[in-house]
């Protein structure tokens, strides 16, 4: 009779034990799964994140606080250098963030600038300059407002109506890295040898089926000594637009041998 009371008074300690040992391994089981979920979460976030500074905004120009917009993406060291984009008559900076061309160069270390040219979109109150004389002092300005240095500078279409007067004019090619032109307009208002004395490393893009523009600003550009063309199959004038991911990479390659 006592000996059988003595078994399960022995037996209790043993069995507490148990269960706290069964009560810590499932409080251990949960944090341990909960630094694992907030680990993931933080990790996720981290590598989805293209840049560290990426801003949306206006700069003040001619008295107009909402003067010129543009957008800027960023790694947190700043980048190697700054790539400046441009656009054509029927686009914006809007554009080059659809096409995931901020996020896509921004991630690979360099600091991208889109504008929205004046008179044009989110820019439309900003006065357009009527003489290329004008557009070659509007991007100078705007270069020096945001304390960029020597920026390449993208430009299709209409845009070269910018960058063209501002590389040929007072030789501001000079405070330029790079220059990459998608058929340009106002290339026939330069000389052959305009081109040829231009000392600036060049990638030149075009569209095969680019029946406006192509052909005719490409017999002018390849007369950069330092420049490389790059025709885009299957594409139109807008070339970038038809394959973003071919562009974007050729546009890398570039920027990396710099």
């Amino acid at each position: 009779m006592s000996s059988a009371l003595l078994v399960p008074l022995a037996a209790k300690p043993a069995d507490h034990m148990k269960r706290g040992r069964l009560s810590s391994f499932r409080i251990n089981w949960r944090v341990t799964i909960g630094i694992f979920l907030a680990f993931t979460v933080v990790s996720v976030y981290y590598l989805s994140t293209p840049s560290a500074m990426a801003s949306r905004g206006y700069l003040e120009w001619e008295g107009n606080d909402n003067g010129i917009f543009y957008r800027e993406d960023a790694p947190a060291n700043g980048g190697r250098f700054t790539v400046i984009f441009l656009h054509g008559q029927a686009f914006s900076s809007q554009t080059w963030d659809d096409l995931g061309t901020l996020k896509f160069l921004s991630s690979h270390d360099y600091r991208v600038v889109a504008v929205d040219l004046p008179g044009f979109v989110k820019s439309k109150d900003a006065e357009q300059p009527r003489t290329s004389e004008g557009r070659s002092v509007f991007l100078k300005k705007f270069i020096e407002k945001l304390k960029i240095d020597r920026p390449v500078l993208v430009s299709p279409s209409m845009s070269g109506s910018y960058s063209l007067p501002f590389i040929f004019q007072g030789d501001q090619g000079k405070h330029l890295r790079g220059y990459v032109p998608v058929a340009p307009v106002g290339t026939d208002k330069y000389e052959e040898s305009d081109y040829k004395s231009l000392q600036l490393p060049t990638l030149i893009f075009y569209g095969e089926n680019d029946s406006t523009l192509g052909a005719s600003s490409l017999r002018r550009l390849r007369n950069i000594p330092d420049s490389v063309i790059h025709m885009m199959k299957d594409a139109g004038h807008a070339c970038y637009m038809a394959n973003p991911e071919e562009f974007h990479e050729k546009l890398l390659s570039f920027l990396n041998k710099l």
